[in-house]
């Protein structure tokens, strides 16, 4: 590697960078253990989402397009799971200060940033979704285009806020010749780290979740108080209102568990720069924790709240099958589903098609003198 890109630094830069862990074995191996918890229930969970979604055409509407595009940003984190982990061990202590070494310290580093992003910005979008979808049920607001543009509105967000940490986070060797991955915000004079958790805070936890709270508060509004239009039978609204009000409080519980579980490290980093406030360094490890339990919790609440991402969680990983339901009125989806005659849909569309052929009188009119033959040929 260049050697203007491996910059030596003071040894009280490192002193998080030697082998030796300010935290005892015990709290090491519980925190290693819930960390590999987390990172096979994420890894599966989201994964099964995204699969269900890709796969399954009743289930691509746009709510669980966005809901698989926030488990794409999940699986990002997940991905970093490893390496929050090693800082608990060997601190900033890194292995190589070549290409990989440092596209891999930038990336894990910034896929935080990301993933965080996607996922509040996903929920906004969401929100933003299902309130369009109450408050103008008769017309598509979100089409296809829409949805197309903004999730790439979203990933285009993720990584904009990533970028400054791309730029900070830098490989540089100590004094005693190993490598370390650190941010480095003082080497870059436009860069304000202070600035930056502030900014990212506003943009990603604060202001998101005013959005949110504003469009599901007139969602439901609008949701409990809505007739709707058309001459359906009093049975298919019960049935549409309560399919509407079941996933609106999916998608809210959705919300308020990221709130919860990104609360505590949102503090933290406002009050960090507080220098008389002292944070205890086991502490200041578990708080990222709690915020990282959300990327596995989020598949649950789906498989709680929606009986169609939980007849499709036993087929995949129980292979037990099961009859679909249709999304809207409750009843067994093609070919199962029946019509109010009780003759199985496919079938009478069959009879339908025969019935309306122009060749049907001659096929009818061969049967019946095919079947006076037989009859003839018997009686003999």
């Amino acid at each position: 590697m260049d050697s203007n890109m491996t910059t030596v630094v003071p040894s009280n830069m490192t002193s998080r960078a030697s082998s030796v862990s300010p935290f005892t074995l015990d709290f090491q191996i519980g925190l290693s253990v819930f960390a590999a918890l987390l990172f096979v229930l994420s890894l599966v969970c989201n994964t099964v989402v995204i699969y269900i979604v890709c796969t399954r055409s009743h289930m691509r509407n746009s709510t669980n397009i966005l809901i698989a595009n926030m488990a794409v940003g999940d699986l990002l984190l997940t991905v970093a799971i490893p390496y929050i982990v090693k800082w608990m061990y060997v601190g900033s202590t890194w292995f190589s200060d070549d290409f990989f070494g440092v596209f891999l310290c930038k990336f894990l580093n910034s896929a935080q940033i990301g993933s965080i992003t996607c996922s509040v910005f996903t929920l906004v979008t969401i929100s933003i979704d299902r309130c369009l979808a109450i408050t103008y049920p008769l017309k598509h607001v979100f089409s296809d285009k829409v949805l197309k543009l903004s999730i790439a509105g979203i990933w285009i967000s993720a990584v904009g806020m990533s970028v400054p940490m791309i730029i900070v986070v830098q490989v540089k060797e100590t004094e005693n010749g190993n490598y370390i991955c650190i941010e480095s915000w003082g080497k870059f004079s436009g860069l304000d780290e202070e600035k930056y958790i502030l900014t990212f805070s506003t943009c990603t936890y604060f202001v998101p979740l005013v959005l949110i709270a504003i469009a599901y508060t007139i969602t439901g509004i609008r949701l409990w108080k809505r007739k709707l239009p058309g001459n359906q039978n009093l049975l298919a609204q019960q049935k549409i209102h309560a399919a509407s009000k079941k996933a609106t409080i999916m998608l809210i519980t959705v919300v308020l568990v990221f709130a919860l579980c990104w609360l505590p490290l949102q503090i933290r980093e406002v009050l960090k720069f507080y220098e008389h406030l002292q944070i205890p360094s086991k502490l200041d490890i578990v708080l990222p924790w709690v915020g990282l339990s959300n990327i596995a919790i989020n598949p649950f609440l789906y498989v709680i709240f929606s009986e169609n991402y939980r007849t499709e969680f036993l087929e995949i990983l129980c292979c037990h099958h099961s009859q679909k339901m249709d999304v809207y009125h409750g009843l067994l989806s093609v070919p199962e589903r029946t019509t109010p005659l009780g003759t199985p849909m496919l079938s009478r569309r069959s009879t339908q098609r025969i019935s309306l052929s122009p060749n049907n009188d001659r096929r009818q009119l061969s049967l019946s003198n095919h079947s006076l033959q037989m009859k003839k040929l018997n009686g003999k």
